[in-house]
């Protein structure tokens, strides 16, 4: 971290437990770099990954063209529409877009995005897990029946991470914010498979996740004006082919 970013940027953080994975971070570090890029060129005082899933989604596919994996957003597709994805008696689809495909070579993926903003520390609340499970159906509706039939996807959940303006502002207090966070995606990527959002399969919730924390929170950043943006974390998972995205808390 070179003196422009660590004014701005407390760590980074790329953690993905399967080697099959690995592609990734690459990816999410030539992620952040555009994102620091940012910060650095506001001033401190604005960030792309807190605005839309889309603002993330693009600036993704900008960082799979510079690790030399050439990637489109939004491309149309067929999807599948029918209520039980393993059964397979009806073809039933419409036209939809899927979020990111990038390939090198006769490697190729799609990528299916949600975006939840989480306040205060936490993280993994119904809405996260509903996110998540959306996501992971679009890809198995898009893998069903498209021109990327069977193609391995993911679901990314973006998560902007928010903190009231008084904690914010209070060292400590973000401090202890910005280890809960840690301590929390750490579990939810673990093999303990204790974690509340557990997968009914049993495997962990995510595959990996990418994280950002800001040393100087943005503020403003809700309508109000009164919470702050302290960082940014990317959860990944596989969307396993022939499976239900099923998900409980």
């Amino acid at each position: 971290m070179n003196e422009s970013e660590s004014k701005y940027i407390n760590d980074r953080v790329i953690v993905f437990k399967r080697s099959k994975d690995d592609f990734w971070k690459g990816i999410v570090s030539k992620f952040f770099d555009l994102n620091v890029d940012y910060i650095l060129d506001h001033y401190g005082t604005d960030a792309v990954f807190g605005y839309t899933e889309m603002s993330n989604v693009s600036l993704l596919s900008t960082a799979c063209w510079k690790e030399n994996w050439p990637a489109i957003v939004e491309y149309q597709d067929k999807k599948y529409t029918g209520r039980k994805m393993e059964k397979n008696k009806k073809k039933k689809y419409k036209l939809g877009r899927v979020d990111l495909y990038f390939a090198k070579g006769q490697t190729e993926y799609i990528c299916e995005a949600k975006q939840h903003f989480s306040n205060g520390g936490k993280i993994f609340t119904d809405t996260l897990t509903k996110k998540m499970g959306s996501a992971l159906d679009n890809v198995l509706r898009s893998t069903k029946y498209g021109k990327k039939k069977m193609m391995p996807g993911y679901a990314i959940v973006f998560v902007p991470h928010l903190l009231s303006e008084n904690k914010a502002t209070d060292p400590d207090a973000l401090g202890s914010t910005t280890e809960k966070l840690k301590a929390e995606l750490q579990e939810a990527c673990g093999d303990k498979r204790t974690h509340k959002a557990q997968r009914v399969d049993n495997d962990a919730y995510i595959d990996g996740y990418a994280s950002l924390y800001l040393k100087s929170p943005i503020p403003g950043w809700t309508q109000s004006g009164d919470k702050h943006l302290i960082g940014l974390s990317i959860l990944f998972r596989e969307a396993r082919l022939g499976e239900l995205p099923e998900i409980r808390n």
